[in-house]
């Protein structure tokens, strides 16, 4: 079997892989400031955790310059599947994600650090805030590349899977922070 140049195959065809892309979009009835304070709010992240399982307990907040640093650990209450539990060897989801907002020209890149196999699973991206008529469109915008043969596509397509979900729902508690702004 031939390895491809990030060391990845395609269990199904032996042919090295690409990565997965994580992408979504959501449009919402307010400007750019709103928006990113509504994804950054306490009862964000309250309400997200109660939907989700998922808590964010955030590690550091700093200015560097004009960028603002985030430094967060989550952890999914919900269990991975086996072959996902056996491979990062815990039952659940634990990673650190590291943001930097450029409010200026409204980018915040992440990237998400695993706890094991930190040589084997890249996660990382872009979330944009573009105005369009009536508010705004909030782009998340990313590639997840997983090394680890025989299994990696399919912890690609579970990690996709449940990203796709998570951020519809963070997307509806988004939309009702910025329209119940005082609850």
């Amino acid at each position: 079997m031939d390895v491809g140049p990030d060391g990845r195959y395609d269990a199904g065809n032996n042919k090295p892989r690409t990565s997965v892309k994580l992408y979504q979009q959501a449009d919402f009835p307010c400007d750019a400031n709103t928006i990113w304070e509504v994804f950054s709010s306490d009862a964000f992240a309250q309400e997200l955790e109660a939907q989700t399982g998922i808590a964010v307990t955030i590690l550091e907040r700093i200015q560097e310059g004009e960028i603002e640093v985030e430094r967060m650990r989550c952890v999914s209450r919900k269990e991975l599947p086996k072959v996902m539990a056996k491979a990062l060897g815990s039952k659940h989801l634990t990673y650190n994600q590291e943001n930097r907002l450029d409010r200026a020209s409204g980018r915040l890149t992440w990237r998400v650090d695993l706890p094991v196999l930190k040589d084997r699973v890249d996660v990382a991206g872009t979330t944009t805030v573009t105005t369009i008529p009536g508010g705004v469109r909030r782009t998340v915008d990313g590639d997840i590349h997983v090394k680890i043969r025989f299994i990696g596509g399919t912890i690609e397509k579970t990690i996709v899977t449940e990203f796709g979900k998570s951020y519809e729902r963070a997307s509806e508690i988004a939309r009702r922070l910025v329209n119940e702004p005082d609850t």
